[in-house]
């Protein structure tokens, strides 16, 4: 099973950017890919691929690609998720997702629109979500600063079931 595919793949990037010798990607737009990720009993995953690098220095060096996202997008797309050290199968099908935000600043509102047909999750042997309808519009404030991401306007659906949240995920310097 391979651990992505799709029909299309989409990047845009900043034309006056490759003109200078820069590459600038400004969106990637991804219709219906398919990605299946397998996690075993020892921690090995099918993700990992990357060869490592012999040192620091070689990972770390300047480069002149850019990554300044302003759009994302998925357009009836899969994600299957097998992770055998927490023993959680999840499985998103028909997933349409979209975002927009200023990827290049520290702090900034990341806009959500996702839908997914049929969610599926069995944690520990237990059916959660059963080809449940999910529905998400949110918006995140995140500050990369502070490693802040704060809950801003959302609407969540479960089938018929409206929740909404609000609070804030900060990462902690020590803990």
């Amino acid at each position: 099973v391979p651990l992505m595919q799709g029909e299309n793949f989409d990047v845009a990037v900043d034309l006056m950017s490759v003109i200078r010798g820069e590459t600038t990607v400004k969106s990637i737009n991804l219709t219906k890919p398919n990605i299946n990720v397998y996690v075993l009993e020892d921690g090995r995953a099918n993700y990992d691929i990357a060869a490592a690098s012999e040192t620091d220095e070689e990972s770390s060096s300047d480069s002149d690609f850019k990554v300044e996202l302003q759009s994302y997008s998925i357009e009836d797309g899969r994600i299957h998720y097998d992770d055998k050290t927490l023993n959680l199968v999840t499985s998103l099908e028909n997933i349409n997702h979209a975002g927009k935000g200023n990827f290049s600043s520290t702090i900034f509102d990341l806009d959500t629109e996702t839908e997914v047909a049929y969610t599926s999750l069995n944690y520990d042997g237990i059916a959660y979500l059963d080809s449940a309808n999910v529905k998400l519009d949110a918006i995140l404030n995140a500050n990369l600063d502070e490693l802040k991401y704060t809950i801003k306007d959302n609407d969540l659906y479960v089938n018929a079931l409206h929740l909404q949240a609000d609070g804030f995920v900060q990462m902690m310097e020590t803990g």
